[in-house]
């Protein structure tokens, strides 16, 4: 087959399929062609049933076909995809490679686009943050300056002098200098325990060393047990974890269940319940076992003197061995005391050893029972610097990407002078904006200013057009004086009239009171009552009026009393200065009024544009 000329179809680059696999259609077990199906078919038939299938054709040579435990193979006529090659060779596999590593160009070459893009834009990155840091720090230092020129503002506004703001001034600077002292003070403090922690660093690297040295000097024996012995404590230490987690994850459960039967009544009284079973409910037990285990009163008494001969033999055991340990403890005291008389005998040397190796062998017990919270201290500050490492290399590989990507000199030089010239150019928008901004904030309060203005002289206008009002409605009831003058005189003289009356019965009631008394004439009971209520009120009015000139001097001799009388007194010439002040500036806005100079001027330029019209009609066109 490999020396069959090629065909069309095997010479054209594939088209509208999908890529090959790898593994033809006859290594990977596919299904049969169409011949093969028909071969198969035909093959698999039962004897005795006729075939409807077409006959094979002529020119299929079936010796030449594959032949496995599975019948005829031949390549697929046809895909779910559409038509492929029925030849896959070398050309076909070739122009598949070509297709691939066009389009690994093509990706190629959009990728380096993409990374020179991405480089350029670091590099204006780069010069834009740079930019940016130093116009935040300004704009931070403008920000500064501003917040103090508004915190001025409003001390001036709030009608505070210069001494009172040097005063806060002085105050806030001794603050700072406070401030600054408990910092430098902080900052000693942390000088001297980050010594302190150096010190410490220093002694557990040296006890590090001398537990090493000393392990090192170990028997093998002995450093086998001591490295069971750390296996066995750090399985103790993680049990130990384990243990505390359990036991703070069912305190915690503990507490959430308290709280969540606290809130209930009925659960309370539930828990309290079910407490007093469990205790009745142990009882019972307890009674249980006793009543099993009681048995005849012979029986009770054999049980109760073999227990009583048991703990006899205990107590004699015990006794035995205590007896036995003191013995030893003091052959020990003994051998103790006599290896201490040796050692003095001996020489200094040996006995140096002697005290280096205790104290070596102090240094390793203290350094043991340490060990599990030196270990996490380590372990932590490892961390640290594993982090600190990883956050510095970051900080490496950014500094040095970003050293790769600085500009030459060149561009650098034309930078520098796109950077002045642009901060020149801030510099001037700055100022210009600057300058709007302060014009804009004066004729805003100059115009609030005009616009208060405007309101008062409207109110004073409103109140002056009231009281006009009102003097008219009094101006027409007063322009008729004769009537005025009658109706005067009438009421004067009625009430003259009135007076004489009632000064006649005032005396002639008074000559009736004094005559009944001195006649001693017995009054009728409602003149005697009214009587004793004109004296007891004449009594209660005495009294009252003593008692409020009493309370007037009182009141006048008070502190409080003369200042709120001073106050009173400066607010009515505050009031009055306030009215002489409102007086000046509707004269002041009377004079610069400008709506009739407005009127006059439009009225004038009316008349000057109807002059140039009448003009230029009289004169007619003209040429230019």
């Amino acid at each position: 087959m490999d020396n069959r000329p090629l065909t069309s179809s095997a010479r054209r680059p594939p088209s509208g399929f999908r890529p090959f696999t790898g593994k033809s259609s006859l290594a990977n077990g596919s299904v049969p062609g169409t011949a093969s199906r028909l071969v198969s078919a035909a093959a698999n038939q039962r004897p005795g049933s006729r075939s409807t299938r077409a006959p094979l054709p002529s020119s299929v040579s079936i010796s030449d076909r594959p032949t496995t435990q599975h019948g005829l193979y031949a390549p697929k006529t046809g895909t779910r995809s559409g038509t492929q090659r029925q030849i896959q060779d070398k050309p076909y596999f070739m122009a598949l490679i070509r297709n691939k590593m066009s389009e690994l160009y093509a990706e190629i070459t959009r990728l380096r686009k993409e990374n020179d893009r991405m480089h350029e834009e670091q590099r204006s990155v780069i010069v834009l943050q740079k930019k940016a840091e130093s116009l935040a720090s300004e704009l931070k230092a403008l920000q500064g300056e501003l917040a103090d020129y508004n915190i001025v503002v409003d001390k001036m506004n709030i009608n505070e002098g210069v001494d009172d703001i040097e005063h806060e001034c002085n105050e806030l600077k001794i603050q700072n200098d406070q401030e600054a002292h408990s910092v430098e003070t902080l900052f000693e403090q942390r000088q001297e325990n980050e010594a302190k922690i150096c010190d410490l660093e220093r002694e557990i690297l040296d006890a590090r060393n001398i537990a090493d040295n000393m392990i090192s000097q170990m028997k093998p024996d002995q450093r086998q047990k001591y490295v069971e012995l750390m296996r066995q404590s750090e399985s103790l230490t993680g049990e130990r974890e384990k243990l505390q987690e359990e036991a703070a994850r069912i305190v915690s459960k503990r507490k959430q269940l308290e709280e969540e039967v606290a809130l209930s009544q009925v659960k309370l009284e539930a828990v309290a319940l079910y407490t007093k079973l469990r205790e009745v409910r142990e009882k019972k037990e307890a009674l249980l076992e006793e009543e099993a285990t009681k048995g005849t009163p012979a029986q009770e008494r054999e049980r109760l003197l073999k227990q009583v001969k048991q703990d006899n033999a205990q107590l004699a055991g015990i006794e035995a061995k205590i007896q036995e340990l003191t013995q030893n403890i003091s052959r020990a005291k003994e051998e103790l005391g006599q290896l201490d008389n040796e050692l003095e005998d001996q020489n200094s040397e040996r006995t140096a050893k002697y005290r280096e190796l205790k104290k070596r062998e102090e240094t390793m017990d203290a350094f043991l029972d340490t060990f599990d919270q030196t270990k996490a201290i380590e372990i932590e500050r490892q961390e640290q610097l594993k982090a600190s490492i990883q956050h510095l290399k970051q900080d490496t590989d950014q500094k040095t990407y970003q050293a790769g990507n600085l500009p030459s000199q060149t561009e650098l030089h034309e930078l520098k002078s796109d950077l002045s010239f642009k901060e020149g150019e801030l510099e001037k928008s700055k100022s210009t904006i600057s300058g709007i901004e302060t014009e804009q904030r004066k004729l805003s309060s100059d115009l609030q200013k005009i616009e208060q203005l405007d309101v008062k002289v409207r109110q004073e206008l409103n109140s002056i057009k009231t009281r006009l009002a009102t003097m008219k409605s009094e101006m027409r009831v007063y322009e008729d004086i004769d009537c005025l003058k009658a109706q005067a005189h009438k009421k004067r003289e009625s009430l003259i009239k009135e007076q004489e009356s009632l000064v006649l019965r005032k005396d002639t009631t008074q000559k009736e009171i004094t005559g009944c008394l001195n006649n001693k004439i017995t009054l009728s009971p409602y003149f005697y009552s009214f009587f004793k209520n004109w004296m007891l009120r004449t009594q209660i009015v005495e009294e009252q009026s003593r008692d409020i000139e009493g309370l007037r001097r009182e009141l006048e001799q008070d502190d409080t009393f003369t200042k709120l009388a001073g106050l009173e007194r400066r607010w009515q010439h505050v009031e009055a200065n306030n009215q002489q002040l409102r007086e000046a500036i509707a004269a002041k806005v009377a004079e610069h009024s400008w709506r009739h100079l407005q009127q006059k001027v439009q009225s004038e330029l009316a008349a000057y544009n109807e002059l140039l019209q009448d003009s230029l009609v009289s004169s007619g066109p003209t040429m230019l």
